[in-house]
Parts: C-alpha cells; structure tokens; sequence
C-alpha cells in the first residue's frame, strides 16, 4: 500500500508540473521583455513591439524552454516600413517562425564552421534558412547579417538583419547564384581560347578543339538554366534539395575543366592525324 501511494503521489506531482507549465505561456522564454527593450535601445523599436506582443506564445506553441537555445533575426525599422508592417498590422505569423532558429548560432558559426548552401531548420515547417556567406559578408537567403549579438545571454541570440527572409528561397537559388559567377569566370577565360586554338594550331585541329569546350560550355549553361527554372517554379510545385544530384547527373559543373583537359590531352593526336 505505501509503494502503490508513494507512485500515485508522483503521477499527481508530475501531473501538476505540467499543468503549471502549459498554463504559462512565457514560462522558460527567457527574458522577453528585456529582449525587447534591449532591441528597443539598438534601433530595432518595430521587431521589440513583436517580440513583446507575438513571441511569448509563439515560442509556448513551439514548446521552447530556456535549456533548447534559440536564435533570433531582427529586420530593421527601415524592411518594416517598406513591407508595410505596423504595430496595427504586425507580420504574419509564418513570417515570423522563419526568423527564429531553435538552436544558437553564434558569429564564428555563420562565418566558418557552417558551409555555404546548408540548410538550417527554423520553427516554419519545412522552411530552412540556406547559408550564403561568402569571403565578405556573412548571410542567410543572400540576406546580408549587418549586426551581431543585439541581445545574447546565452540561451536567446538575436543577430540583425538588413530585411526580411524569403520563405520561397532554397537553394536551388544559391546554386543559381554561385553558377552565374561560374559561368561569367569561364565565358572570360574560355572565349579568348576558343577563338585562338583555330589561329594556334591551324585547320579542323583547331577548330575541333575549340568545339570540345565549347560544348562543355553549353552543358554547364544547360544545368544552370535548369536549376534557375526549378527555383522559379518552387513556389507552385515544391523543390527540394534531394532533386539536384539528379540534375547534376546530366549537367555537372565539372564538365567544362573535363572539356578543357580533353581537348588540351586529345588536341595534339587530333593535329597529327588530321593535318
């Protein structure tokens, strides 16, 4: 009889814990109200105003407590006033979960250890920030972070942001981005060669040469192009990463250094059988 009580006493208690915990909506968010006002003193009035209002049961429906670590992103007063968001009409909540990171992440985090083109959960399901930081700036969804640690006391961080994330983004748009780059590089590089193997080396040498790495070219544009329409059209039919290997399998990036090296190994034989 006293084990079964002493069991029944500790279901009892340990119902009652959790009573007292959903029935406080700010318990284990820590310190949203001087969260608040520390934006409020930096600059950020319009991102305190919603913290202040919307972020206490935000973080309740999520099931946040203090121990879990999270990371906020502040717009700044000037992305509210170009959206159009007031204290009237505050963004939506969607909006908002994609601004919270259920985890800390500090600078050195943004800057080195996580690699560009990573995803990073936030609290919209099946909406991750995608790391785009190059050698100058850090950023997420080519959103530049132009001010570290506003606020962190070692469970809540808030980094500003100069706008407002895109939930549509994913990284196909990276991709697309660091292709645009790529492709620009080896038009500079590849083009001046091209019209000069057929003057080097004279006759269909040249120009067969000339046309491996054009047509390497012409693949490595073709992947591009693809990867662009697959993040055009994400918002209608959803993309995920898990569909780019199959591209890559017909257009890879390396196929233009694959085209260059052929033509460079293949180009003498070509010469000597040809000419």
């Amino acid at each position: 009889m006293a084990f079964k009580s002493l069991v029944t006493f500790l279901v009892s208690l340990y119902l009652s814990v959790v009573k007292d915990f959903s029935s406080h909506p700010t318990h284990g968010v820590a310190q949203l109200d001087k969260v608040s006002q520390v934006l409020f003193n930096a600059g950020y009035k319009d991102m305190s105003r919603v913290i202040q209002s919307n972020f206490p049961t935000l973080l309740a429906d999520h099931g946040f407590n203090k121990t879990s670590g999270l990371t906020i992103f502040c717009p700044s007063d000037y992305a509210f006033a170009r959206k159009g968001f007031t204290p009237a009409q505050p963004p939506p909540l969607g909006l908002l979960e994609y601004h919270v990171v259920p985890r800390k992440l500090e600078k050195e985090d943004l800057e080195s250890s996580i690699r560009g083109g990573s995803e990073i959960d936030t609290l919209l399901p099946r909406h991750p920030l995608v790391v785009t930081t190059n050698r100058r700036v850090a950023s997420l969804n080519e959103i530049e972070i132009v001010e570290w640690d506003v606020y962190n006391d070692g469970h809540v961080i808030v980094h500003g942001v100069n706008w407002f994330f895109d939930p549509s983004y994913d990284t196909t748009e990276y991709y697309s981005s660091c292709y645009a780059c790529y492709m620009f590089i080896c038009v500079l590089i590849v083009a001046p060669i091209c019209f000069a193997l057929p003057f080097i080396f004279g006759g269909p040498a040249g120009f067969i040469a000339a046309a491996c790495i054009v047509f390497s070219l012409a693949r490595v544009l073709l992947y591009w192009s693809s990867a662009s329409r697959l993040s055009s059209s994400s918002l209608q039919t959803p993309f995920t990463t898990a569909s780019l290997p199959k591209i890559r399998r017909h257009h890879r990036r390396h196929d233009l250094p694959r085209g260059v090296a052929a033509a460079a190994l293949y180009l003498p034989l070509i010469q000597s059988k040809i000419l």
